[in-house]
């Protein structure tokens, strides 16, 4: 039985008495944990009026190594090679318009809304042109691919291992292996202590899950919360593991649509990535010659990532990029 009279179902019976209510707090989309710039090294302030590029020198280690001396014979001489590296810097950037009728009317500011939204924007952007030159790949990269709960294969010429039938999360006996295969490279500790590696939630699930990772520790057992790293998740076998959900793949083998869920990885070492910066990201404004209104504003940038270090061309590198194969 329908009851007549006043409602609020209908505007015409009762719901146009009312007015909604905006809420004065502005809701904002989820923003991904963003870990790779945290941990690329400044090379240099470039300033204006310079070059697009920076050439960065990085010393060898000597040809022949020193040995003992014999009374009458000359001191041996060696030399070392001078290998240069390039920085190539670039504008990054993007805007948000808005009209000055909006503006006038809306009853939040506009220019909070907008503001957020590029800070947002430009963190994952500049995390995207960061994470490109830890997981690039080539003959100058090193790589360790899963191929089972306690085989895998590291590469020295940048090609992950194929053919894979056996598949599985990362656990405690690849974390040992590649820590090994760093310590033959030479790689040098990230800090003098402890390697880094930036892993996304799968891998760092499989090691939670790994009952053979005993010596798992949480982060907040070994460091202070002001000398954790953004993201830190805790420390096994002298690598601080740092979770990131913006970038690397949850995914089989790191690629979108393959089935599993054993994710993707970058263990690095000291000075992996240099970054270079002419003019810092920083906010703009702009109001367009209409009178006030057309308004904008945009997020600008002059900067650059590189990998600084190849194994092709320095006979070295300082990362490795782990992938949980791609089966067959």
């Amino acid at each position: 039985m329908t009851v007549p009279g006043l409602n609020f179902t209908t505007g015409t019976s009762g719901a146009d008495l009312s007015l909604a209510t905006l809420s004065s707090k502005l809701r904002v989309a989820a923003q991904p944990m963003m870990k790779f710039q945290q941990f690329c090294n400044v090379k240099e302030a470039f300033g204006k009026g310079r070059h697009d590029e920076l050439i960065y020198d990085k010393i060898s280690n000597i040809l022949t190594a020193g040995t003992a001396l014999t009374e009458i014979n000359t001191m041996p001489a060696s030399f070392y090679s001078i290998l240069p590296g390039t920085l190539t810097i670039t504008e990054y950037g993007n805007s948000v318009p808005w009209t000055g009728k909006v503006e006038a009317l809306s009853k939040l500011s506009v220019r909070d809304s907008v503001m957020i939204t590029l800070r947002n924007d430009q963190a994952k952007a500049l995390d995207q042109a960061a994470k490109d030159q830890f997981v690039a790949g080539g003959t100058g990269a090193f790589t360790y691919t899963v191929r089972g709960t306690a085989s895998g294969l590291f590469s020295s010429t940048g090609v992950a291992a194929g053919n894979n039938t056996s598949l599985g999360n990362l656990t405690a006996y690849h974390v040992r292996e590649i820590v090994k295969n760093m310590k033959i490279k030479q790689i040098p500790k990230y800090d003098g202590q402890d390697y880094i590696c930036i892993a996304s939630p799968s891998i760092i699930a499989g090691l939670h899950s790994d009952a053979a990772a005993g010596g798992w520790q949480d982060a907040y057992k070994y460091t202070k919360p002001e000398n954790m790293w953004s993201g830190e998740a805790g420390r096994l076998f002298g690598v601080r593991f740092v979770e990131e959900t913006n970038l690397l793949s949850n995914v089989l083998g790191g690629t979108s649509g393959a089935s599993g869920n054993y994710g993707e990885a970058v263990f690095f070492g000291d000075d992996a990535v240099a970054y270079g910066v002419a003019i810092p990201p920083e906010i703009r404004y702009q109001e367009f010659p209409d009178f006030g209104r057309h308004k904008a504003l945009a997020w600008y940038g002059i900067l650059g990532f590189h990998r600084t270090w190849d194994n092709t061309l320095d006979s070295e590198a300082r990362i490795v990029h782990v992938t949980c194969g791609t089966g067959t």
